[in-house]
């Protein structure tokens, strides 16, 4: 099974009810390295709450990796992408609030 087939196979997982095999596919991805942030930024869409905390769970296992990425991510016209992008950047912390730029009102 190529790279992406399985990156595809492990991101599905995620929106599976079943809490174990979404555990599974969350410490496989991490497994995987730093490649599959891309597509499990994307799973932050997703309607049902346990896919968004996995998928929050993997991008904040990445840590500082994971910040440009979510930095992109806040840029996305998908609303729930942004909010779990700045969820995933609060939780990593110190070095992912000196990656922020200022905001100004």
């Amino acid at each position: 099974m190529s790279m992406e087939a399985q990156i595809s196979a492990l991101i599905s997982a995620l929106h599976d009810d079943r809490e174990g095999l979404r555990h599974f596919a969350v410490r496989r991805l991490v497994n995987l390295g730093s490649q599959v942030i891309p597509a499990v930024i994307d799973a932050l869409r997703d309607n049902k709450e346990y896919t968004q905390e996995s998928a929050a769970i993997v991008l904040a296992s990445f840590g500082g990796e994971a910040i440009p990425h979510l930095l992109e991510a806040m840029k996305h016209e998908n609303r729930r992408i942004r909010w779990g992008a700045a969820w995933v950047l609060a939780s990593i912390g110190p070095a992912a609030r000196k990656a922020v730029p200022e905001v100004r009102i």
